[in-house]
């Protein structure tokens, strides 16, 4: 009799990390109580983001000192004659919104769902097999792709390349 172990033992942690092999049944049932499960988690996101943009606004003064590329600039004139500025942090600054993603990194730019639509999109996905892949409606991939193109300053002028440029800023080019 020798001392050799005769098969790979697992590890308790290792056999407790593993999901259960299942049949076809029992995992459609799982997953659709998941995505059941994701699809409130996105609507409670929706709704938190409009409760956000209904919040009342707050009336600043305008000569506010704010620090710019070149130093301090009084906030009215960052308003370059409008009467509203809203500036959200996930959207691109002024400059990018012109063409090009100059020096931001898109990390900073787009929620981490957007960036896995940009990410299907340069691989060369159509909208229909993005919403497959990522388990949700193709108005939802629809409305992913708005925000980046709006999120990267591609006007809807630009339509029949905005998803190019939106590649190619992904690819940093």
């Amino acid at each position: 009799m020798t001392n050799q172990p005769t098969g790979r033992s697992a590890s308790p942690i290792e056999e407790t990390a593993k999901p259960p092999v299942v049949d076809r049944a029992p995992f459609q049932a799982a997953l659709d109580r998941l995505r059941a499960r994701e699809k409130v988690h996105t609507r409670e996101g929706d709704a938190i983001t409009a409760a956000r943009r209904r919040l009342p606004m707050v009336e600043v003064d305008p000569r506010t000192p704010l620090i710019g590329a070149r130093g301090p600039v009084p906030l009215i004139d960052v308003f370059d004659g409008r009467s509203q500025l809203m500036r959200l942090p996930h959207v691109a600054p002024r400059q990018a919104r012109r063409g090009a993603v100059r020096g931001l990194r898109l990390q900073h730019l787009l929620t981490p769902r957007e960036r896995e639509v940009l990410a299907l999109m340069v691989q060369g996905l159509a909208n229909t097999d993005i919403a497959g892949r990522l388990f949700i409606t193709e108005r939802a991939v629809h409305k992913h792709i708005g925000n980046i193109f709006l999120k990267l300053g591609l006007a809807p002028a630009d339509a029949g390349h905005r998803r190019v440029r939106a590649v190619l800023a992904y690819l940093g080019l």
